[in-house]
């Protein structure tokens, strides 16, 4: 499935105002819920980093040329649908990873920012659990990085 038809599939379900760049940055960091969530918890400091991303991601939309106020809206929208895929993990795990390998078959220079966000969100907790270890090891052949 292509990053386009998931985004159609996406919108039936959660009508977001975004285009399909932004929509994009979501399916680029869909991996690291799935780091977060392969051991059945989502703990304060998993919270304080995915936050921590979303608060770049408004960095990167400030370069951009986003006002502040558009800014703001992104990032509690980029929060919202976090926790959305994290609640809804299992229903669109296959669409979103499907989606993003093709993209990243078009886009390989992407691989690496993926990679390091995946083991970022693995080592939050210090020790990388066997489950957040399987993730990786599931993510980097699934998707080729």
């Amino acid at each position: 499935m292509s990053i386009v038809k998931l985004y159609q599939n996406y919108q039936q379900k959660r009508p977001i105002s975004w285009g399909l760049d932004i929509f994009s940055l979501l399916v680029e960091f869909f991996p690291a819920l799935v780091v977060i969530f392969s051991d059945g918890t989502f703990d304060q400091k998993e919270k304080l980093y995915l936050e921590k991303l979303i608060q770049n991601l408004g960095f990167y939309f400030e370069e951009e040329g986003f006002s502040a106020k558009k800014v703001a809206e992104l990032q509690l929208s980029f929060s919202q649908e976090f926790e959305f895929l994290g609640k809804n993990l299992e229903d669109w795990q296959d669409s979103f990873l499907d989606a993003l390998k093709i993209y990243l078959q078009k886009h390989p220079h992407k691989k690496a920012l993926i990679k390091n966000t995946i083991a970022w969100f693995a080592q939050i907790s210090i020790d990388v659990t066997e489950d957040e270890q399987n993730a990786m090891d599931f993510l980097g052949e699934k998707l080729e990085l």
